[in-house]
């Protein structure tokens, strides 16, 4: 079975009761060894002894609970780890990524950690970017708008610096 990290441990400890998050460890795990998202397939693999039909509904309410917040949920993860992590005076880059997949308009926030990025908040945006249509600064300002934010784009430190390297937009954040 998979074992999660302390940090997380301790948090979805507190966001869910020990049922729910026992549910949620199954369906970690069941994610982990398939690969795949399709929610008749985690069903199917899923242990509950019970009918295919109510193993699916039974994850369709899970995935529904409102403790599947990303404000509440991810950002105090991610803030414990970025604080665990980092010394003081050392900068943290975080990344503004906008990309397009068939009919999806992804607007993407991410700590780039270890050479890896590492999500912390994504924006569906209403319809598709169009090259040279000057809205991408207009789509990271609802993205700011969406987190709450107003001049910074991480929620979880506010001495954030904006720097530009080729197209992309990053914020550097000192501790």
């Amino acid at each position: 079975m998979l074992e999660l990290p302390e940090i997380y441990k301790k948090h979805l400890e507190k966001q869910f009761n020990y049922p729910q998050y026992l549910i949620l460890l199954i369906l970690l795990n069941l994610l982990q060894n398939l690969k795949t998202v399709r929610l008749e397939e985690l069903a199917r693999r899923s242990p509950f002894p019970i009918k295919l039909k109510s193993r699916i509904v039974k994850l369709q309410r899970f995935l529904s609970l409102k403790q599947f917040n990303i404000k509440t949920l991810w950002f105090p993860i991610i803030s414990s780890w970025i604080q665990e992590e980092l010394n003081c005076g050392e900068v943290i880059e975080i990344v503004i990524d906008q990309s397009q997949w068939r009919s999806i308009n992804l607007l993407m926030v991410s700590w780039i950690y270890n050479r890896r990025s590492i999500p912390i908040y994504f924006c569906l945006l209403p319809k598709k970017r169009r090259r040279g249509d000057g809205e991408t600064s207009t789509n990271h300002r609802q993205l700011l708008a969406a987190s709450g934010q107003t001049r910074k784009v991480s929620p979880i430190h506010p001495r954030a610096r904006s720097t530009r390297k080729g197209t992309r937009p990053k914020q550097e954040i000192v501790i």
